[in-house]
C-alpha cells in the first residue's frame, strides 16, 4: 500500500492507491462499498493504536510504556507529569484510553458484518477476525488498567487519589480478568499476535536465568585432565619417545612383557622367572 503511494510519486492520492491495492491484498473485497469500509476499518485500527498505546496530545503521549510485547510500568510513565494537578487533563488522558478501546469493538463489528463476508479467501479472512478481536482484548486491558496507573502514579507523587479504596480494589478485578480473557484468547487462537508481558517479569526471570548459569558453572566438577596442569603432563606422555627411559627401553626390547603381580620378567630365551628377592 504505502509502495505503490511511494512509487507514484504525488501523481495519486493515498485513497486511490489504497482502492487500486485493496482487491489485490483481499480477494473478493473489489466493490468500491467494500474498499471505502477496509479502508475506514484500517483508519480506524490506526486510530487505536494512536491513542491507545501512545497518545495523540502532547499531554496524553506516553512514548513505549507499551512496545513491541512488553508492557512497562510506573518507571515508563514520567508523561503523566504534563497533566500536574489538572482534573481536567486527567480525564482526557483516562478518556483517550477508552474510547480506543470501545473503537476496537466498532470496528471488529465493521469487519465481521461489511468486510469479512466479501472476502473469498478463508485463511486470510480468519486471520483479519481474529487480529480485530485480539485488539478488543488487548486494549481492553489498556482501558481497566490506565485507572490504576493514574492511581499510583498520583499516589507516587503525592497527588490527591483518583480512586476510593472500593474502586480501587473494582478496578484491579476489571483489569484483572481483562488479562486473563487476553490471554487466554491469545493461547487459543493459532493466528493470535505474540502476547504482551511486564517489563518488570521478564527481566526477572533473565536475572535469574544468569543466576542459575553462574550457579551451574561454580558448582560443575571438573573433569580429568582438563587442567592445564594435567594437560601439560598429557601432552608430555603422549610425544615422549617410547625409548627415552632405561625402563621402557628393556620393556621395548623383550619380546614379551608379563605385567602380572610376582613375575619378574622374560629373558632373553622367552622364559619366565619367578621373583626371588
Amino acid at each position: 500500500m504505502l509502495l505503490g503511494w511511494w512509487n507514484a510519486k504525488g501523481a495519486k492520492t493515498e485513497q486511490q492507491v489504497f482502492a487500486e491495492v485493496t482487491p489485490k491484498l483481499l480477494p473478493g473485497c473489489s466493490s468500491a462499498a467494500c474498499v471505502a469500509t477496509f479502508r475506514n476499518f484500517s483508519l480506524a485500527a490506526a486510530d487505536v493504536v494512536l491513542h491507545g498505546q501512545w497518545g495523540g496530545t502532547s499531554l496524553t503521549s506516553c512514548g513505549d510504556w507499551m512496545r513491541d510485547d512488553r508492557i512497562g510500568g510506573l518507571s515508563r510513565l514520567d508523561c503523566l507529569s504534563h497533566l500536574g494537578k489538572d482534573e481536567s487533563k486527567w480525564a482526557l488522558s483516562l478518556k483517550e484510553k477508552t474510547d480506543a478501546a470501545a473503537l476496537t469493538v466498532t470496528n471488529a463489528a465493521l469487519y465481521e458484518g461489511q468486510i469479512r463476508p466479501h472476502i473469498t479467501d478463508e485463511k486470510l479472512a480468519e486471520v483479519i477476525s481474529v487480529s480485530a478481536d485480539y485488539a478488543v482484548h488487548l486494549y481492553k486491558i489498556v482501558a481497566a488498567g490506565w485507572p490504576l496507573l493514574h492511581y499510583a502514579y498520583r499516589r507516587e507523587k503525592k497527588i490527591s487519589p483518583s480512586l476510593s479504596a472500593a474502586k480501587l480494589k473494582a478496578q484491579i478485578l476489571a483489569y484483572d480478568a481483562a488479562f486473563a480473557g487476553y490471554r487466554a484468547y491469545g493461547l487459543s487462537e493459532v493466528y493470535a499476535p505474540s502476547l504482551y508481558h511486564p517489563y518488570e517479569l521478564l527481566l526477572l526471570l533473565l536475572v535469574l536465568l544468569v543466576l542459575l548459569v553462574l550457579l551451574t558453572l561454580l558448582t560443575r566438577t571438573p573433569l580429568e585432565g582438563t587442567t592445564f596442569a594435567s594437560a601439560r603432563r598429557a601432552t608430555a606422555h603422549s610425544t615422549r619417545s617410547p625409548a627415552t627411559t632405561p625402563a621402557r627401553a628393556r620393556r621395548a626390547a623383550a619380546p614379551t612383557a608379563l605385567r602380572c603381580r610376582g613375575w619378574r620378567g622374560v629373558t632373553a630365551r622367552g622364559s619366565a622367572q619367578r621373583w626371588t628377592a
